[in-house]
């Protein structure tokens, strides 16, 4: 199938909403809020909010993070201090969970 002019535009508009806009405002998509997982930034040590202009770029590097059945992904993760993918590299995030009050300062003490 191929899409192109409106439709086109209209389902990046909605990837662009969704992935990227949901995950600035709220700290992750539905799916990571279920999961009680967020998304913080570690790029300043005053402020762990997450700004549009990184969910942008963590989820730009989505194609590659997820090409050869996430092969890239899997193995950054393995290998990574924080546990992060390329997106989180660029972006300079990582991903908390929630409920585990300790995590985040254990990462960075």
């Amino acid at each position: 199938m191929h899409i192109t002019g409106f439709p086109a535009f209209l389902n990046l508009l909605i990837w662009f909403g969704y992935m990227v806009g949901f995950e600035a405002k709220y700290g992750g998509t539905l799916g990571n809020l279920v999961f009680d997982l967020q998304v913080v930034s570690i790029k300043d040590s005053n402020s762990t909010s997450l700004t549009l202009g990184q969910s942008f770029i963590r989820h730009f590097f989505d194609f590659l993070d997820l090409s050869f059945f996430g092969l890239l992904g899997v193995l950054l993760i393995k290998n990574t201090q924080y546990n992060q993918r390329l997106g989180d590299l660029c972006a300079q995030t990582i991903v908390i969970d929630t409920k585990d009050s300790e995590q985040f300062y254990k990462r960075f003490a």
